[in-house]
């Protein structure tokens, strides 16, 4: 397949760099795909001499027609249909075309090299309304296994079947270079779990393998980390316990065990540890005893065995793998000419290198317990959808090419902020991560929501230098140490969903299903003090299942009341936001709320649910309208709670629940509470 005529005038490996002032960002309702960038000082580039990089095709018909012909142009093409259709998407929204100021891009094209660096380029496209540039396509480069340019060129083709020789062998390389060429902790022998299979045994033929009792034993094992699916079709339990110990023959296992079995063996391991084969199912002591030491296992493997594209046992993970599209290129490296393969990348990837690294969309990366199996293993082989890669604390890889130094998925990164942000958090950045990975992944269980990150917990505290039992510093999910800021966390959106049945304190981020955000009160002032914290633990992880809680805060209890005044841009007829709250005697537009659980709240029905706010910490910031200072307040959003810890008699024996968050400002409201706080005027309450 030839060129077309623009493509043939284009130094495919002498690009200009990607445009420096061009920070990205991403529209949340697009899955990350849809990636306009806005300049740093929001002047209009063009009137400046900017460029965006060397023109390319300069509308859709064109690239369209030659993408006929033209292989770039047809992998050009595919970023350009995928950005159109989530623009498509994206205008069926109510909000996105209420605040929609850039409009779509004009299709003229240019193209630079990556943002990220890495092999290829990235196509980009001006606004049509703004000063705004949108990415339209994204391309890598790679060769064969057996190429003269696999020095020069990291990637490599990816073949459909995973299975294949190439790629087998390039596990082993990628292992082998971590052991030898890494400066990280090395990975050495380690008592073996209580149960491991035997996958090596010399005793039995290839289609056996057993459960083995190593008994206090060291050596080398390979762990799984897997989803499960609806069905348990595989398992030890105290019925077959015994059959297990003799053996276990290959073919009966589910896909997924099959092949981890076989993973195993290329490795050249003997043992392979898998939770539903390991554990006894139907013994709870069991259960409870393993899963808390579970991430041990994990951090103490060889490497863990990452099913991520396999959404149950049954699917396996070395099926084939959908064909890429590559195209012959010819380069110019050091003087001589040299063939290539070029190919489509995510435009997510490659605004953000960390997508490929967080593989958001594979099924094993949105179950819970598989959070800690991933922050706790030492190295890690991810099995995903389109490709494999290799994961330590020294490098993450793929197999076309993608490369990166610094572990996102790790306790052992310093905790400092960036320095623009020196005050925006009191508490760990790797707890915050930890929160924000974890909080909105999916439970087989729903009583496991605490459980499934207790192994994280321990790993954590003990890294962070803790010298107390964890269990006395971690109340359902927060830290005393840093209690009032994280009793400030956010439901995204609203979109949390609260079990029928109790799971923790409504004061914890674990009591909802929802995708949890932090709020930094770094430069903020206590207003609340927090006292008693009590959590029931009724099992033997002290921090897993909690059966009841409370929590006694001290603070002004302000109640608040529907505003019912109209939005200040009504005659623009803006799509329904968030309920607005007011207080007694302030500003009659009240303020934003934001509700746990959106679905929750009747907004006809708001002045029967009797809310209050527990203002909790001020500062002082500047009004975005006034321009003038002012005091800032965060605080929690309450209802009076029928509760277990409910006393009859005056309102300081009430109890309450936690609907969500309140941010108010008012510097004199806000300095009456400062007063109270001064005067030691102030009351406890409990939240239960």
């Amino acid at each position: 397949m030839t060129l077309c005529s623009v493509c043939k005038t284009i130094p495919f490996a002498d690009l200009p760099d990607f445009p420096t002032w061009l920070p990205t960002f991403h529209l949340p309702l697009m899955e990350r795909d849809l990636v306009p960038y806005l300049p740093m000082d929001d002047k209009e580039w063009k009137q400046e001499g900017k460029t965006l990089g060397l023109p390319h095709h300069k509308t859709i018909e064109m690239l369209r027609t030659a993408a006929e012909s033209c292989g770039i142009c047809q992998l050009i093409n595919v970023g350009v249909s995928r950005v159109l259709e989530l623009l498509g998407v994206a205008n069926e929204s109510e909000w996105y075309r209420y605040g929609d100021k850039s409009g779509p891009p004009t299709m003229e094209l240019f193209v630079c090299k990556r943002e990220a660096g890495g092999d290829g380029f990235v196509v980009l496209s001006p606004a049509v309304k703004n000063y705004e540039v949108f990415l339209m396509g994204a391309i890598g480069y790679c060769v064969d296994y057996d190429s003269e340019m696999k020095d020069k060129v990291r990637g490599r083709v990816v073949p459909q079947d995973p299975k294949s020789p190439n790629v087998l062998g390039q596990l082993r390389t990628w292992l082998q270079s971590c052991e030898q060429g890494h400066n990280h902790e090395k990975v050495t022998e380690q008592k073996l779990p209580a149960r491991v299979l035997d996958v090596g045994n010399p005793e039995l033929d290839l289609n056996q393998i057993r459960l083995y009792e190593p008994q206090g034993a060291v050596g080398y094992y390979a762990t799984l980390s897997h989803c499960w699916g609806d069905s348990l079709q595989f398992t030890t339990t105290k019925a077959t316990i015994e059959q297990r110990r003799s053996s276990i023959k290959v073919l009966d296992l589910p896909q997924t065990f099959q092949d981890a079995v076989r993973i195993t063996r290329e490795l050249g391991l003997r043992y392979l540890w898998l939770d539903s084969l390991c554990i006894c199912q139907d013994d709870h002591k069991d259960w409870e005893r393993e899963s808390s030491i579970m991430g041990d296992i994990y951090a103490q493997s060889y490497v863990s065995i990452s099913a991520m594209r396999s959404v149950n046992d049954t699917d396996g993970f070395l099926t084939s793998r959908s064909a890429r599209q590559y195209v012959p290129l010819e380069l110019n490296f050091d003087g001589t000419s040299w063939t290539i393969l070029a190919f489509a990348l995510p435009l997510a990837c490659a605004a953000h290198g960390s997508r490929y690294i967080e593989m958001g969309r594979e099924p094993l990366s949105q179950r819970a317990w598989a959070l800690q199996e991933r922050y706790l293993a030492p190295r890690i082989l991810h099995f995903a959808s389109s490709q494999i890669s290799f994961e330590c604390d020294g490098s993450f890889l793929t197999e076309d090419g993608f490369a990166e130094t610094d572990r996102m998925f790790t306790l052992k990164n310093e905790d400092q902020e960036p320095s623009k942000w020196p005050l925006r958090f009191r508490g760990s950045s790797i707890w915050r991560s930890i929160l924000s990975f974890y909080s909105d992944r999916e439970l087989s269980r729903q009583s496991d929501k605490l459980s499934a990150v207790s192994g994280l917990v321990r790993a954590f505290y003990k890294v962070s230098g803790g010298t107390k039992e964890a269990s006395d510093m971690y109340v359902a999910g927060l830290w005393r140490q840093n209690i009032i800021e994280e009793l400030c966390w956010q439901s995204i959106g609203g979109r949390g969903v609260r079990p029928d049945f109790y799971r923790a304190p409504s004061w914890s981020w674990a009591s909802i299903n929802c995708s949890v955000g932090s709020s930094g009160l770094g430069d903020f002032t206590d207003i609340a003090e927090v006292g008693e914290v009590s959590v029931d633990v009724p099992g033997e992880n002290p921090y897993g299942e909690v059966t009841g809680g409370y929590l006694q805060i001290c603070c002004p209890l302000v109640p608040v009341r529907m505003s019912y005044e109209r939005e200040s841009d009504w005659e623009k007829k803006p799509p329904e936001r968030n309920v607005r709250l007011r207080i007694e005697g302030e500003d009659p537009y009240g303020y934003y709320t934001m509700f746990d659980v959106k679905e929750e709240i009747d907004r006809d029905k708001i002045e029967e649910m009797n809310l209050f706010i527990m203002p909790i910490a001020w500062k002082t910031t500047e009004d975005y309208k006034t321009k003038k200072e002012e005091k800032f307040a965060v605080s929690l959003l309450v209802q009076p709670s029928a509760g277990p810890y409910t006393e009859d008699g005056t309102d300081r024996n009430l109890s309450f629940r936690r609907f969500g968050l309140l941010h108010l400002s008012g510097t004199k409201l806000i300095d009456s509470w400062i007063s109270m706080k001064e005067k030691k005027e102030l009351k406890f309450y409990t939240i239960v």
